[in-house]
């Protein structure tokens, strides 16, 4: 820190940055310190719970072994271990050797730019697209989707034959019995909606119905994309306490900072060129570490551009006869005057 204060002094006095351009520079360098020394202390946090994690599965590989089985056998949990794939054999890869573990009873949100391939790992995780290399296990168990399509609906359909295909007007609902429009009026839908078609609803209406449907369903895993998409913020709210409440594994998809923020216990971030990073820090934290390594990138593109450009010389402009006849009229009055003082202080200097 006192080496970066030094550096944009100097920086300052040698003109390449003015005096504001150094007091923004020292507080970016002051903000970026803080977050690495929080991002250390998470660092040290994911190793003891990755050293951790590791122990229980080597455990229950050896149990496994003992069985006579040869894959381990992780309740609730996909893992992935040296995946790659491409969309095709010209394209950069999407996946490149990635290895991770979505664990039971844990929330992952998965983020990055837009077309960087996290809805790709979704379809992956449910078996709609294959791998072009390396190995997925899973335990045994249910998978529930929620997809920005809405697949697991169907239009000619209403309400009533969505949620009780087998006739009837109840449901269940983690354990407890319900009535349809019991049930539904949390996701605020009015009993006249009982009896519409699927296909004439809005979209936030139709991701509304896709969720309910959703749990009422005895998943082991949820993976939902952009589920927030078209949903009002009292909708959103609904679908954070079932998500918060629900004991199994979360995996989503999400570009809502404040969603994100307060469901998820790890990030999975598409860095691009295939490559995913495993962090335990805010999504809302990370966005602000970016920023700040990205203003810093562009601030150091600014110095190295002002530096390098050619100092404009100054050109010599040729005086005119009137202002050469000035110029050396004054130079000899100058001269006369200070001859005169010469001569003054040495008479006074003789007396």
């Amino acid at each position: 820190s006192g080496i970066m204060v030094f550096y944009t002094a100097y920086l300052t006095i040698k003109n390449i940055i003015t005096i504001g351009e150094m007091a923004a520079l020292r507080l970016i360098i002051n903000q970026l310190s803080s977050m690495v020394s929080s991002l250390i202390s998470s660092v040290r946090t994911v190793q003891e719970t990755r050293y951790s994690l590791e122990r229980v599965l080597e455990t229950q590989l050896i149990k496994d072994e003992i069985v006579g089985s040869i894959e381990i056998r992780e309740i609730s949990s996909i893992r992935f271990i040296d995946v790659c794939f491409s969309y095709t054999k010209l394209s950069g890869n999407v996946l490149n050797n990635i290895d991770l573990v979505i664990e039971s009873g844990k929330t992952t949100a998965i983020v990055g730019e837009s077309g960087s391939g996290k809805t790709t790992l979704l379809k992956i995780m449910i078996g709609e697209m294959d791998i072009d290399a390396g190995k997925i296990k899973k335990g045994e168990i249910k998978i529930g989707y929620f997809d920005q399509n809405r697949k697991t609906l169907d239009d000619d359909k209403n309400l009533i034959e969505t949620f009780c295909p087998m006739g009837g007007d109840r449901i269940e609902v983690r354990g407890r019995n319900m009535h349809v429009y019991g049930y539904l009026k949390q996701f605020l839908f009015p009993k006249e909606f009982l009896d519409k078609k699927i296909g004439i609803l809005s979209g936030g209406e139709k991701s509304r119905v896709a969720l309910a449907l959703m749990f009422t369903k005895d998943y082991d895993v949820m993976i939902l994309d952009e589920p927030t998409n078209d949903l009002d913020i009292p909708t959103i709210n609904i679908l954070e306490e079932y998500l918060i409440e629900f004991k199994g594994a979360i995996i989503f998809v999400s570009h809502d900072r404040y969603f994100v923020d307060k469901l998820a216990q790890k990030l999975f971030i598409f860095k691009g060129n295939g490559v995913i990073e495993e962090s335990y820090t805010q999504y809302s934290e990370y966005l602000e570490i970016e920023k700040t390594i990205k203003d810093i990138s562009n601030f150091e593109k600014e110095v190295k551009i002002k530096k390098e450009e050619p100092k404009k010389e100054k050109k010599q402009t040729k005086l005119s006869y009137k202002e050469k006849k000035e110029y050396e009229d004054g130079i000899g009055y100058i001269r006369q005057i200070t001859a005169d003082t010469i001569h003054i202080f040495g008479e006074k200097l003789l007396m």
